[in-house]
């Protein structure tokens, strides 16, 4: 209980952190939209070229590249916690927790550098706020569904919607 406890609470200052460094808290219905306005005028950097850019360790510059196995949307199972944390990826932007970490939002807003690591069927984010690391894992599963584990610490179970 002690430990579910203290993980909760990581990943509650993990996402107060990012709100208070100016999170969207909008709606994720128009995410796809959002995001490719948010990228596009952000800045005139042409999207990362096919092959093997995206294997390597890159800094984002406004745009964010998920493999094309994360874009869509993941659910949890009903009843499973997180409740009503969907997970939506487009083609430049991952947003999590129900919009509240927008990561085309943070980049564009906020100036947040996120560093993407993509190796076959796990993508991972890595930023700092205030001097904190924080990170997102995301891993394909072999039953379709995908993983997603928090700061290294709490992994919660999705499926695509």
């Amino acid at each position: 209980m002690k430990k579910t406890l203290m993980l909760i609470m990581a990943m509650v200052l993990a996402l107060f952190l990012l709100a208070a460094c100016g999170g969207n808290s909008g709606n994720t219905s128009n995410t796809d939209n959002n995001a490719s306005n948010n990228t596009s005028s952000a800045n005139n950097t042409p999207p990362a070229q096919n092959g093997n850019a995206n294997q390597n360790t890159a800094e984002s510059a406004g745009m964010l590249t998920p493999p094309a196995w994360l874009i869509g949307e993941w659910v949890t199972e009903e009843g499973a916690y997180p409740r009503d944390e969907d997970v939506v990826v487009t083609s430049s932007n991952v947003v999590v927790s129900s919009g509240n970490l927008d990561f085309s939002w943070q980049i564009k807003n906020v100036g947040l550098e996120v560093k993407e690591l993509s190796d076959g069927n796990v993508y991972r984010l890595e930023y700092t706020v205030s001097g904190t690391d924080f990170s997102y894992s995301f891993a394909l599963q072999d039953d379709g569904s995908m993983t997603m584990t928090i700061l290294d610490l709490v992994t919660f179970r999705y499926t695509k919607r």
